[in-house]
């Protein structure tokens, strides 16, 4: 019984050896590099986000912002736009964008990401490292639900750059967005965690077979 637990064990361990993770440095909008939310109020810098471009607009990190129309900020996301006042003196055409990393030890053909998100007015565009995918957000009225659309190729290894270009047609401007993510390791390559807890399930296995004999 013992041995038939132990071996049990071990083959959970080997499973989970192949087990897709979250991509690590894939950050919702208006969070810290621990995920949570930003503390602060109005114009808190995204850490994560840039605005690269847009009308009147002065390129650099994005702010957060949150128009109490809006649905409310959450401990895993808040809104982020051009500045804390949420405006320019124009409207137009804003291009967000995070980069991320596919690290050497995984597969970037194995990738996912599903995307919540949330724009004021509209959404233009989103592209994978210059490729449009398709997509589409909810108004600023909305709430999260079910993702609104899925990523599933164009991924590289090493850095990764997913941009979303967003239509304000008066102020103010804002956008905000989830992901959940998925990568697998490339294949016979487990992380040294794993490694470690499959040895000391094969020290236990031989453990037991010697109290057998």
């Amino acid at each position: 019984m013992k041995k038939a637990i132990c071996n049990v064990f071990f083959a959970g361990l080997m499973a989970a050896a192949a087990n897709a993770g979250a991509i690590a440095d894939l950050y919702n909008t208006g969070v810290s590099s621990g995920g949570t939310a930003l503390v602060g109020g109005q114009g808190t810098v995204d850490p994560h986000w840039t605005l690269l471009s847009g009308p009147g607009a002065a390129t650099g990190p994005a702010q957060t912002y949150y128009n109490p129309a809006y649905f409310a900020d959450s401990p895993t996301s808040r809104w982020i736009s051009v500045n804390g006042a949420g405006a320019t003196a124009f409207s137009g055409v804003y291009v967000f964008e995070t980069i991320f990393t596919i690290g050497s030890g995984f597969n970037p053909a194995t990738a996912s990401v599903g995307v919540n998100c949330a724009v004021d007015n509209g959404l233009v565009d989103v592209t994978l490292n210059g490729n449009t995918v398709t997509s589409s957000c909810n108004g600023w009225n909305s709430t999260f639900a079910a993702a609104n659309f899925n990523i599933v190729s164009g991924f590289v290894s090493g850095a990764n750059s997913l941009r979303f270009t967003v239509v304000d047609f008066s102020q103010p401007m804002a956008f905000r967005a989830e992901f959940t993510s998925n990568v697998n390791p490339v294949s016979g390559v487990p992380e040294p965690s794993t490694i470690g807890m499959l040895g000391l399930a094969a020290f236990g296995l031989g453990w037991m077979k010697r109290r057998q004999s």
